[in-house]
Formats: C-alpha cells, sequence, structure tokens
C-alpha cells in the first residue's frame, strides 16, 4: 500500500505546488 501511495502523494504534492505557482493566489507571505 505505502508503496503506491509514496509517489502518488509526491505526484500530488508536485501538483498542488505547479498550481499555487501557475495561479497568482493572494498568499500571506512572511516579509
Amino acid at each position: 500500500m505505502k508503496a503506491l501511495f509514496t509517489p502518488v502523494a509526491v505526484f500530488a504534492a508536485i501538483a498542488v505546488v505547479a498550481l499555487c505557482a501557475a495561479v497568482p493566489v493572494p498568499l500571506p507571505v512572511p516579509y
């Protein structure tokens, strides 16, 4: 189960990061 879940979790994380980078969403930035 974990052997199948790990690549899916990695792909989901990359997809979320790519989506957040592609769509300009106002996020609280620590400046």
